[in-house]
């Protein structure tokens, strides 16, 4: 008998005995694939630890989770407009009656026009409805400085001391002071929070500038930009009495700092509700 002969019979002997001790069964380790680590059965059994929890399944990395883009409410939101304020026909609605001030003057829409429109004032607010002039005065863009009728100045200044820019801050103009009328008595000053209402739009500004004492219905090149009409300081504006402008009186209703757009739109949209709440 050869080497390799007497050899065969003990090699199948030992293979027979390490089959029959307990704990080595090869069907224990079916299925395993070596570079996933063993699973803990259960729920978890099966899963790919590279793949991330379920929930995660199909999220774009790049673009965040989907909280990142920020509730519903918000999508498509006018900044301008405020957070929540009231709608223009709810304004319109609240200052459709004009409880006139005693002894206030009437103004007209252009210097030298007849004098119409009425001041109007009650809950908390003063309000008129005119046309809307564009003003360039403070602007430091060259449509702005390009107006015949520019002035570099502004009643009021922003918060680091310059004239207000026309080009880029909403505001309104109110007349200088004359005999029947000082803006001042009516707790408004500069910074003050306006609304704007044209069409079926609502526009939050601030008291930016004091014009002529015997015209009215101004307002700078950013808002009438921002109303969406032409803001030419030539051939722009509104021709029409058809632009409600209601100032929100007290210290409260003052935007700080007066050039932010959207603190006057929050302040704006407070201030409007809070008219609206209290108007009979």
């Amino acid at each position: 008998m050869s080497s390799l002969d007497r050899a065969r019979p003990l090699a199948l002997l030992a293979v027979a005995l390490l089959l029959a001790l307990p704990g080595c069964k090869t069907s224990d380790y079916s299925g395993l694939r070596p570079d996933a680590g063993p699973t803990d059965g259960g729920d978890d059994a099966g899963a790919d630890v590279d793949a991330g929890p379920e929930s995660d399944a199909g999220m774009d990395g790049d673009a965040g989770p989907e909280s990142d883009a920020g509730p519903e409410s918000d999508a498509g939101m006018d900044v301008d407009a405020g957070p929540s304020g009231p709608t223009a026909a709810a304004l319109l609605t609240a200052t459709a009656a004009c409880p006139t001030i005693a002894g206030a003057p009437l103004y007209a829409l252009d210097s030298g026009g007849t004098a119409t429109v009425e001041l109007c004032e009650g809950s908390g607010a003063l309000w008129f409805r005119a046309d809307l002039d564009v003003d360039c005065d403070g602007g430091r863009a060259a449509t702005c400085m390009a107006d015949p009728d520019y002035l570099p100045d502004t009643a009021f200044s922003d918060s680091t001391g310059r004239a207000i820019d026309a080009n880029t801050v909403p505001f309104v103009v109110l007349p200088g002071v004359r005999a029947g009328f000082d803006y001042r008595s009516y707790g408004l000053r500069g910074g003050q929070s306006v609304a704007v209402i044209y069409q079926d739009r609502v526009l939050y500004g601030v008291l930016g500038d004091v014009g002529p004492s015997t015209s009215i219905g101004e307002a700078s090149y950013a808002m009438a930009e921002a109303l969406g009409v032409s803001p030419s300081p030539t051939t722009g504006g509104v021709d029409l009495a058809e632009v409600t402008y209601v100032f929100f009186e007290g210290a409260t209703n003052r935007v700080a700092p007066l050039e932010s757009r959207a603190e006057a739109a929050r302040v704006g949209a407070a201030a409007a509700s809070a008219f609206l709440a209290a108007a009979p």
